[in-house]
């Protein structure tokens, strides 16, 4: 049946679906299949961040990603 189906056809039948069920169906597929993909999308935040310099990403993403140590400052040695 399905290869009888038109482009418009399925179109018409995915509509009808509401947004939310396509988000979670996405949501199970990436934790399923993909379960190191949020890791690689934070490697490539932080990669990101030190390319382009921007300090105060880096520090939001050490935030959200560190035990709740804070970075340890630099000591000017006097």
């Amino acid at each position: 049946m399905l290869s009888s189906l038109t482009t418009r056809h399925l179109v018409h039948l995915l509509s009808d679906v509401p947004l939310f069920l396509f988000q979670k169906m996405g949501s199970i597929i990436e934790r399923d299949f993909f379960p190191d993909l949020e890791k690689l999308r934070a490697q490539n935040a932080y990669l990101d961040a030190v390319d382009t310099n921007d300090v105060l990403k880096l520090r939001e993403l050490y935030e959200k990603y560190s035990s709740g140590s804070k970075p340890q400052q630099e000591r000017c040695m006097y």
